[in-house]
């Protein structure tokens, strides 16, 4: 399988342009963890930046609006890492993407207070070598303590 640059979704919404545009515009009043970046007219294309607590990175997210008809219009979004960094399947884009269209979803139904972003799970690997990692710091600064072990440096 060849490795991409960005995750996408596509979903069609029961509104017009204008308001599908407008609430692309106000969803970082009350989706905090995305920040608006710029708007590209040319494009029709909105970029934020979504931060995760649990990522290293931030998520470059792209939010097209195309109006199909007088009541339908279809949105894009696409999300892709600042660096540019490929990737087959990784879940904190998905994640992001999704929560991204969740967001939409809310805004545009009326239902912002319901809206509650999803978090992706830890690898189970990798929360092995995370409570692996605190174990034996925690065990090393305990025997710091007790001087079991002498520091280096005296």
């Amino acid at each position: 399988m060849p490795r991409q640059t960005y995750a996408t979704r596509e979903f069609f919404l029961n509104t017009l342009e204008t308001t599908a545009h407008e609430t692309v515009l106000d969803l970082p009043l009350f989706f905090s963890k995305i920040r608006l970046l710029a708007q590209n007219l040319k494009l029709h294309c909105v970029t934020f930046l979504y931060e995760q607590e649990g990522a290293f990175l931030p998520i470059h997210i792209a939010i097209s609006v195309l109006p199909l008809d007088s009541s339908h219009t279809k949105v894009t979004v696409h999300g892709s890492y600042t660096n540019g960094c490929a990737f087959y399947k990784d879940p904190y884009v998905t994640n992001a993407v999704a929560n991204v269209e969740a967001a939409l979803q809310a805004a545009i139904s009326g239902c912002t207070h319901a809206f509650e972003p999803v978090v992706p799970k830890k690898k189970f690997s990798q929360r092995c070598m995370q409570l692996r990692t605190m174990a034996l710091s925690s065990i090393s600064t305990g025997l710091k303590k007790g001087k079991v072990l002498k520091p280096l440096h005296v």
